[in-house]
C-alpha cells in the first residue's frame, strides 16, 4: 500500500493506493478512530472519496 498526503490545509486529503485488487469488498476492512471510538467504514469504490470526522488523537 502507498499512502500520499495530498493536502494539509483546512481540508486534509490522503490517498491510499493498494498493490492488490480491492474489487472484493469482503476482503478488506477500513477502520477509523474518531471521537466516538474505533469504527468500520465501508470501503468506497475505486476513485471515490469519503469524508471522515476529526480524528481522536491525544
Amino acid at each position: 500500500m502507498n499512502i500520499a498526503i495530498e493536502r494539509l490545509d483546512a481540508v486534509r486529503r490522503v490517498a491510499f493506493r493498494f498493490d492488490e485488487n480491492l474489487d472484493d469488498r469482503r476482503t478488506f476492512r477500513l477502520l477509523v478512530m474518531d471521537r466516538e471510538g474505533m469504527r468500520e467504514v465501508p470501503v468506497p469504490p475505486i476513485g471515490a472519496a469519503i469524508v471522515l470526522r476529526e480524528a481522536a488523537v491525544p
